[in-house]
């Protein structure tokens, strides 16, 4: 009885049906991918959320060192407002973590890890989340607009101006905390610093310590308010120069159109 197989063209035509379903699927399957890691992001945000009212309630102000500037120049942060949620996300290993390593709730799951240079088997994570430090006010150090505090004018022993005194930033500060941006997705894999911006680029190119809102989760980020609540948005939306969107950005919730 002879055997029958497939011939030549039967088999270029199944291979041919398989080529189309993947290509069909796999985009669905990406999406879906994003998706996932998109709501994990939120669960995250809303967690630092969290984290974020359980500083305030200890503490009746909101987390973040002193932001440091040279002239009108915003030059960096001592700390970062992330910094003083860590011992609520990670307890007593807090003390004794080596910052940025194992994966936990400051990184973005959508967010890639880095190669140890030292051990090329290993692999460290970012803080990939920033802190709405400055609100509007990157360019006038004089406001206090954002969470963090800002640094105010002193002289040291030689006569040399620079801004580094603390000012605190109290609950009553800020007018709506469910129109307050509080911490969301950063334009960069490896910030610099836990800051983020309501500013498209950077201020200064010689300045390595401002992040703008991240594109990453399909084309926008998320971002978490100070009442708790998430919400998605595309960059665009999240940066646009208009009153209602820079209110958000601002403790007292006005737009300051002297800052853009």
């Amino acid at each position: 009885m002879p055997v029958s197989g497939f011939t030549l063209i039967e088999l270029l035509v199944v291979i041919a049906v398989i080529a189309i379903l993947a290509a069909l699927l796999l985009p669905a399957l990406a999406k879906a991918r994003a998706n996932a890691k998109s709501a994990a992001c939120k669960n995250n945000l809303r967690q630092l959320g969290l984290y974020l009212q359980m500083y305030v309630d200890d503490n009746g102000k909101y987390s973040g060192d002193t932001a440091l500037f040279d002239g009108n120049i915003f030059g960096t942060l001592e700390q970062g407002g992330l910094t003083f949620l860590r011992v609520y996300a990670l307890g007593p290993r807090y003390y004794g973590l080596i910052p940025n390593r194992p994966r936990c709730v400051f990184n973005c799951p959508a967010r890639k890890s880095f190669q140890d240079e030292n051990d090329r088997k290993a692999f460290w994570y970012e803080y990939n989340y920033g802190y709405n430090a400055l609100g509007t006010a990157w360019k006038d150090p004089t406001q206090t607009l954002g969470l963090c505090a800002v640094g105010s004018k002193w002289r040291n022993y030689n006569g040399q101006e620079s801004w580094l005194y603390r000012t605190e930033i109290p609950q009553s500060a800020v007018k709506m905390p469910s129109d307050m941006i509080a911490i969301g997705d950063t334009s960069f894999d490896h910030p610099m610093l836990e800051v983020i911006s309501p500013y498209l680029q950077r201020p200064d190119p010689y300045i390595q310590h401002f992040d703008a809102v991240g594109v990453v989760h399909n084309g926008g980020a998320n971002l978490v308010f100070c009442d708790g609540h998430v919400e998605y948005g595309n960059r665009r939306k999240w940066l646009e120069a208009t009153e209602t969107n820079r209110r958000r950005w601002n403790n007292d919730n006005e737009p300051h159109r002297e800052t853009w």
